[in-house]
């Protein structure tokens, strides 16, 4: 052995048992600045790791070898070469200590656990999986966690008929009497509601681009009972609906979308517009969307009617009607200033101005985030139904209000 290495496996076993000999002093000390204590202590492993991983990892493991008390030591390395993208040593070290514990020891599923996030951050899925089922099998206290993280593990795959079975199954757990009382586990109920109501969206999704009706509609019927709110599922029925030329079921299928979610009005109507005009006489539809615009304004149901308007009576009304909303919200100041100070109905060339206009509120569009995610705070200007950043489902909502500031 080197000096240098000689060297290194005493400071770490010098680190070590100071660590065994003084845990208790130092939980008493967390208590008192846990947040100072704690950076410190994780900062000093840090340093530590860096020197030389694989001989860090060879010396714990000796040490494990005459005292197997330092296991939470180990697994806060293990977890930290994880963390820091050393995942082969992450790999080792729960390896490791797997070899040094009994199936019967409380720690051997915990194990089990950690070694399988080393294999989802290795991108070794299938070994993951394989842990993970096997936790399920044979752990009760990990069962629902083991559960999530499979869950996450098919979502990132895209193995939607697998996702669905696991959250059945999982489904089943939590709405046992003795898991209901929890709160915590009531909302992770909901949430997997709503993250299965997707699966089958998914599914339905694939469906629509292979023309299998029967299935798409199997899909958007299981979606609905999982979550009645599903705009998603709404949008998906009436796509297959005006696919299908049934154009009463796809009417009542956009109406619904009021109750569900009316913060989804405006983007339905603009993904529907088209289509809509086809299935409702002229009156009806333009009473709709002046009583959505009133009920659930949005720059985006302004501009929206403004084109509709333009479409059905001309350019002098729907001057008059877009003079009448830019005094409603302010937020459309600057084109109303425009309006008021360049062009007048009696000397301008009117399809000039809804060119102009229209240019400046699709810049307007374009600078501002329509959508935001209500669980990280996420911006955006297209639709999400899974946030790209915390990877929630349905947290990305559009904004809106009589404000129309898209912050």
């Amino acid at each position: 052995m080197s000096d240098t290495l000689l060297l290194f496996c005493l400071l770490l076993t010098a680190v070590l048992l100071g660590w065994l000999f003084g845990r208790r002093s130092m939980t008493l000390r967390l208590r008192t600045e846990p947040a100072a204590s704690q950076a410190r202590y994780l900062s000093d492993l840090d340093r530590l790791i860096t020197v030389e991983k694989s001989s860090f990892v060879n010396a714990l493991s000796k040490i494990l070898d005459e005292d197997q008390s330092g296991v939470e030591f180990y697994l806060v390395i293990a977890a930290l070469l994880r963390r820091r993208g050393e995942v082969e040593y992450a790999i080792e070290c729960h390896q490791t200590l797997l070899n040094r514990f009994a199936v019967d020891s409380p720690l051997h599923g915990e194990l089990i656990f950690e070694l399988a996030k080393d294999y989802i951050h290795a991108g070794l899925h299938d070994r993951a999986e394989l842990l993970l089922n096997d936790l399920v099998e044979r752990y009760p206290v990990l069962r629902i966690a083991a559960m999530e993280a499979l869950l996450e593990l098919h979502q990132g795959s895209r193995e939607w008929h697998e996702a669905i079975a696991v959250g059945a199954r999982m489904r089943t757990l939590l709405r046992s009497p003795a898991l209901l009382l929890d709160a915590k586990n009531q909302q992770r109920l909901v949430a997997l509601h709503c993250a299965l109501a997707h699966y089958h969206c998914e599914l339905a999704e694939a469906g629509l681009a292979t023309a299998d009706h029967s299935a798409v509609r199997t899909a958007l019927a299981a979606a609905l009972k999982l979550d009645r709110k599903s705009v998603r599922a709404s949008w998906l029925l009436t796509a297959l609906e005006l696919e299908l030329s049934n154009q009463e079921a796809a009417l009542r299928h956009l109406r619904r979308v009021r109750q569900q979610a009316p913060e989804w009005l405006a983007d339905t109507v603009v993904l529907f517009l088209d289509r809509i005009q086809r299935l409702a006489p002229v009156a009806m539809v333009e009473q709709w969307m002046l009583n959505w615009l009133d009920e659930y304004p949005s720059v985006t149901m302004i501009m929206v009617t403004t084109e509709f308007q333009l479409q059905v009576h001309g350019p002098r009304r729907t001057y008059d009607f877009l003079l009448l909303q830019l005094h409603r919200f302010p937020s459309f100041r600057p084109l109303l200033d425009l309006l008021e100070r360049h062009f007048q109905p009696e000397v301008t060339d009117l399809a000039m101005l809804f060119r102009s206009l229209k240019q400046l509120s699709d810049q307007f569009m374009e600078e501002r985030s329509k959508y935001l995610c209500s669980h990280c705070g996420f911006k955006g200007t297209k639709v999400h139904w899974q946030c790209p950043s915390c990877r929630e489902w349905n947290s990305i909502k559009p904004i809106f209000g009589r404000n129309l500031e898209y912050r």
